[in-house]
């Protein structure tokens, strides 16, 4: 438990005191488990049960990756997290990945590039994309010279195309999602990396099970696990689904029958509570499973996506 008096702070363990209270500031680095000490503008480490590992002697201590370094006037000493001298280059610095079996190295000899090794420390991917980030399985999202993103395997073979500017994983999905910001292209691929669906200017909505992608033209709903389905497919207990003329929003039964005219800018889907919203100027109301209006648009959120129970909506703030 980190603690002060006098303005100087320490640490103790189960009552016992392991660290003085002689020191200005005492930081806990989470990723390799040490604590940060400064005395009089003096920087070392200290391990979590008190002992000393690195000296408080040295203008800055940076902590990158699994490595110390360790700055003063005769320049960069590195360490292990353990406190011993660490025989590697002060340019490299190495960054662990949920995958034990790989590791991004970073050499910032000549600019910053990016490579990966395996948990042997042998060379899997040269340092030469301006970043890597490990992403699942044997992928990991990369950056090329030109600044755009794709995803590689650990044999560097290409598996989605160097053309994004953005690439992530859809959070509760086993989905990806990239985009282009060029023309807003937005591409969602399988886990697997196979593409479902590519749409320019377009936008997309998450839900629970399910997202949804469009744009003027199209309408694309999504299953967590890749599906390409219709909203009539995938939201079977509902009587009334989400449909689109031109730019307008409206609904209609599982036979295509109108039921509500599309005359808003935006609908959801009946939710579990047997409620939808509808937009028109910026504000949202309600229908019922039947799609009668039972609250005209007054409600303005700052999210997407509202959910109602009649005439309340649930918050998200």
């Amino acid at each position: 438990m980190l603690g002060a008096k006098n303005g100087q702070f320490g640490v103790t363990k189960n009552d016992k005191e392991i660290i003085k209270n002689e020191y200005q500031s005492i930081t806990y680095d989470t990723t390799n488990q040490i604590l940060l000490i400064e005395r009089s503008k003096k920087y070392g480490v200290a391990s979590l049960d008190g002992k000393i590992i690195v000296p408080a002697q040295y203008d800055q201590i940076d902590v990158t990756g699994v490595y110390l370094y360790a700055k003063d006037n005769q320049g960069t000493t590195v360490y292990n997290s353990n406190g011993t001298e660490a025989n590697i280059d002060t340019n490299i610095a190495i960054l662990n990945t949920s995958n034990e079996k790989y590791k991004i190295r970073i050499n910032s000899e000549d600019g910053t590039k990016y490579g990966i090794i395996g948990k042997d420390g042998k060379q899997i991917i040269e340092e030469k994309y301006n970043y890597i980030e490990y992403l699942y399985d044997n992928y990991f999202i990369a950056c090329d010279s030109n600044g755009k993103l794709g995803v590689i395997d650990d044999g560097e073979n290409i598996k989605i195309k160097f053309d994004y500017n953005s690439i992530q994983k859809i959070e509760g999905m086993n989905l990806l999602q990239t985009i282009k910001n060029e023309n807003n292209e937005i591409d969602i691929y399988t886990q697997d990396l196979k593409e479902i669906v590519a749409l320019s200017n377009s936008s997309i909505e998450q839900y629970k099970e399910y997202i949804k992608i469009y744009n003027d033209d199209e309408v694309k709903y999504i299953t967590k696990d890749g599906k390409e389905v219709k909203n009539t497919e995938l939201l079977k207990n509902n009587k009334i689904f989400a449909i689109r003329n031109g730019k307008k929003w409206g609904f209609a039964d599982a036979n295509g029958n109108i039921v509500v005219e599309c005359k808003y800018d935006d609908v959801t889907e009946v939710n579990d509570n047997g409620f939808a919203g509808i937009k028109k100027g910026g504000k949202w109301g309600v229908v019922n499973i039947k799609g009668e209006i039972i609250q005209e648009p007054i409600y303005s959120f700052k999210w997407e996506n509202p959910s109602f129970i009649g005439k309340y909506y649930k918050t998200k703030e």
